[in-house]
């Protein structure tokens, strides 16, 4: 009886791209999938680097440079994002799914330790930068056709941030009258990209500037 080798099968597989007993749909399916894992990996990658770029220098940065610096060609970019209005609301519909798992995840802990909770999900928001690009949005007249849909993505949101604002009133670790505006226009001045100088590490500088900012909205 004759037993297959699979040290063979692995060598053949290597050369050729095929398995022993591969059937052209096998071939076109694993093709397929491949595709579709690059084309993701791509559209979050683009999606990563505009955040920071539109973060950093405004939303008058150019599909080219972002195309550019994600490492993509122009075609790529605008198959996934046909225009910049689209790109931007890609990024505040992904922004809004990262808040939304943020406040859950707030939530969850909160019994546990609601400082730890707190400050987590301070840190954690200042670190998506979106606040920062929902105000840009909603002052850029070229957007407003996106400006309805963004307000109405960043409305629920508010509305779950507002309800954590409540809890962190209660335990007191925020003043009364932060109302939830103030707290994302604080939160957007902080989170803005830090120059590159080289005496200032920019993480560990929003970091601190994060912690000064939740000594300042404590009541105490």
């Amino acid at each position: 009886m004759e037993h297959s080798d699979p040290y063979s099968r692995m060598q053949l597989r290597r050369v050729t791209g095929k398995m022993l007993g591969d059937s052209a749909e096998d071939r076109a399916e694993r093709r397929e999938k491949s595709m579709r894992k690059d084309a993701r990996e791509n559209r979050e990658e683009i999606l990563r680097v505009a955040r920071l770029l539109f973060a950093q220098h405004g939303l008058e940065v150019s599909m080219r440079t972002i195309a550019s610096t994600v490492g993509v060609g122009i075609a790529t970019l605008y198959r996934n994002f046909p225009t910049r209005a689209d790109l931007i609301l890609g990024l505040v519909e992904q922004g809004a799914g990262e808040v939304e798992a943020l406040l859950d995840e707030c939530v969850a802990s909160w019994d546990a330790d609601p400082e730890a909770a707190w400050q987590n999900l301070v840190h954690s928001l200042a670190n998506l930068k979106m606040s920062a690009l929902a105000a840009q949005v909603a002052v850029t007249p070229e957007l407003k056709e996106i400006v309805g849909r963004a307000r109405e993505i960043r409305r629920t949101g508010i509305e779950r941030t507002a309800e954590v604002l409540d809890r962190a009133k209660e335990a007191g670790l925020l003043t009364e009258d932060m109302t939830i505006e103030r707290f994302h226009v604080g939160l957007a001045t902080i989170a803005r990209p830090l120059p590159e100088l080289p005496v200032f590490d920019s993480q560990p500088g929003q970091t601190w500037l994060v912690d000064v900012f939740l000594k300042g909205i404590r009541p105490d």
